[in-house]
């Protein structure tokens, strides 16, 4: 089985340099391209490009705080995205020595200050919600499987939680034990396997 993953630090490892997260674990064919402090607009994004040009048997992502956003550079082509005050490359782009660091932090400023005045706890809500079912009815539309959990039930829509979606899973606060997380709040590596044993019994309750 070919699995396709996207989410934020808690599917991806808590830093660049530690890359191990449950995905990790499964036994299929993973392709796992979940990056530190993602937004969900990141994690639509690159799901979507990533099924534009592969086929997998199934989707799982795991939706990150709302209020994280992503905007695009286009003088150098790059994703950058924004966590509360702090500046985020893509994967695709971190590594990057090619770039004019003092002119994209000044863009990302003017960025962060133009969101945090205009976004309001409704329009967030509602963002989330559109972004959400849109990646639902995609999926739907080229027939391919999904699982979808969260880092908490702060991350998913109102209006999505208590549906009857059965691929709308418990996200990994309430499955990974308090005792199995850092200080962060981030699983550790029992807390992976606690969670990766809940996804592995999910999908061979579903799908196998």
């Amino acid at each position: 089985m070919k699995l396709y993953v996207n989410g934020c630090s808690f599917s991806y490892g808590n830093t660049a340099d530690n890359k191990f997260a449950w995905p990790d674990i499964l036994p299929y064919d993973v392709t796992n391209e979940s990056w530190i402090a993602g937004s969900n607009k990141r994690i639509f994004r690159r799901t979507k490009k990533y099924l534009e040009n592969n086929d997998v048997d199934l989707v799982i992502l795991q939706l990150t705080d709302p209020y994280r956003d992503e905007f695009y550079n286009s003088i150098n082509d790059l994703w950058l995205g924004q966590q509360g005050d702090y500046l985020h490359f893509d994967d695709e782009s971190y590594k990057r020595k090619d770039i004019d660091q003092k002119l994209i932090k000044m863009q990302w400023e003017n960025f962060r200050k133009f969101n945090l005045l205009t976004r309001t706890e409704e329009q967030v809500d509602n963002e989330s919600f559109y972004m959400l079912n849109s990646m639902i009815q995609y999926l739907d539309h080229i027939n391919t499987d999904y699982l979808i959990t969260a880092m908490s039930n702060k991350c998913i829509p109102n209006n999505i939680i208590g549906s009857n979606n059965n691929n709308i899973l418990k996200p990994m606060s309430h499955v990974v034990d308090l005792e199995n997380t850092y200080e962060d709040g981030h699983p550790n590596n029992e807390g992976h396997n606690q969670f990766a044993r809940y996804i592995l019994n999910e999908i061979e309750k579903k799908y196998e």
